[in-house]
């Protein structure tokens, strides 16, 4: 494959990546939003559910497990299984971060190769 075109798919990756998990962030650190609201926490799922397909587009299979674990935590919130508590906001925030830290590991990486 061409070196420009699979830089332009990593690219548009961390780009779109970044802007799922900084959309998520926000809607998580809003401390209104206590998961009762559908169109709120459909939002943070659909979120979550397009990361997984990111990262198992690039190939990235245990980031993808990660996410997957993330997205059935907020699919059980939806469900009213569980509540959207101080506790699962952190555990879903700290996931967001180690998601957010391995986006720029690989495109720092990616640029260092150039």
């Amino acid at each position: 494959m061409d070196r420009d075109f699979l830089n332009e798919i990593w690219l548009q990756f961390e780009t779109e990546a970044m802007e799922h998990c900084i959309s998520s962030e926000d809607l998580l650190l809003d401390t209104e939003f206590n998961g009762s609201e559908a169109i709120k926490i459909d939002s943070l799922f659909r979120a979550f559910h397009s990361l997984k397909g990111l990262f198992g587009t690039v190939g990235l299979n245990q980031t993808l497990e990660l996410t997957h674990l993330i997205e059935d935590v907020i699919d059980k919130i939806r469900s009213l299984e569980i509540p959207l508590n101080n506790k699962i906001r952190a555990l879903l925030l700290k996931g967001i971060d180690v998601l957010k830290n391995i986006i720029c590991l690989l495109y720092t990486s990616d640029a260092a190769d150039e």
